[in-house]
């Protein structure tokens, strides 16, 4: 039969479970405690490796800020050296702007003196020639107004000669007078050559000569013609015809003289010819 259990072993056993629960509760006591050194150390090196992961990521943002930086810098010093180089060769496209344009207009102000010169020069010879020319217009003048007033040197016998043949064996001429002049009263007639013929033949020709035959010589041939019976009576029963003699003469001044009944002759080379066609028939006056 077992032993009977006492106060002393229930305040022994009372006395063991307090003394293993207070053990337990300072074992646990102290594993609260070491979680919480452990904690605390964790939360410690955490918080180094925080700080420390801090201060490398700061590292590597202030690395960054002035590797920027400077790349900016870089960058910016880059520009500035562009922009001055922009800079200095916008002037100095300027510059030879200015030298080419300065150039141009130097070049452009020794061209207009050129021709300013060579315009004077021009001047000068055009002058020159001028007082050439009305010189020798001067000198022609006379040789022909010679030639018109008196038949100059053709009268004295140029052509005069052929022109005697001519009259004398195709037209029958008796007579021939160069530079006939006559008048009456106040009114005055000037034939260059007058050639005529009494007796069977019974004619009388006027000769005109020109230089260069135009329209008005034609006309002043005929009017000569007209007032030839007043100014020669003596010839009043005489046929008149007429004749105009040219060193020059266009072809339409030729073919009126013609389409007037007038003979036309050339004198070239010191020769007096009949330039008419075959069935020319001539205007009696």
């Amino acid at each position: 039969m077992s032993q009977p259990i006492t106060i002393e072993d229930i305040y022994k056993l009372f006395e063991q479970t307090n003394a293993s629960l207070e053990r337990s509760s300072q074992e646990f006591d102290r594993r609260i405690a070491e979680s919480r050194a452990e904690a605390e150390k964790l939360s410690a090196e955490r918080a180094a490796e925080a700080e420390k992961r801090a201060a490398e990521r700061a590292a590597e943002a202030e690395k960054l800020a002035a590797q920027r930086a400077a790349e900016a810098e870089r960058l910016a010093a880059q520009r500035a050296a562009e922009a001055e180089r922009r800079a200095a060769e916008a002037e100095r496209r300027v510059a030879e702007a200015e030298r080419l344009v300065a150039e141009r207009a130097a070049e452009a102000e020794r061209r207009a003196a050129e021709a300013e010169r060579r315009a004077a020069e021009r001047a000068a010879e055009a002058e020159k020639r001028m007082a050439e020319f009305n010189q020798q217009m001067k000198e022609l003048g006379k040789q022909i107004g010679g030639l018109g007033a008196k038949f100059g040197s053709f009268t004295e016998g140029l052509a005069l000669p052929s022109m005697t043949k001519i009259l004398g064996e195709r037209f029958g001429m008796e007579i021939i007078m160069p530079s006939v002049r006559i008048r009456k009263g106040k009114d005055n007639l000037e034939i260059d050559v007058l050639a005529y013929a009494s007796g069977d033949i019974n004619a009388a020709y006027v000769v005109e000569v020109k230089s260069h035959a135009k329209e008005e010589s034609i006309e002043q041939l005929k009017t000569i013609l007209r007032n030839f019976r007043q100014f020669f009576p003596e010839h009043g029963h005489k046929t008149i015809y007429g004749i105009l003699a040219a060193v020059d003469i266009a072809e339409n001044v030729k073919a009126k003289v013609l389409e007037e009944g007038l003979y036309f002759a050339r004198i070239s080379d010191d020769t007096f010819a009949l330039d008419t066609p075959d069935n020319f028939e001539p205007k009696t006056w």
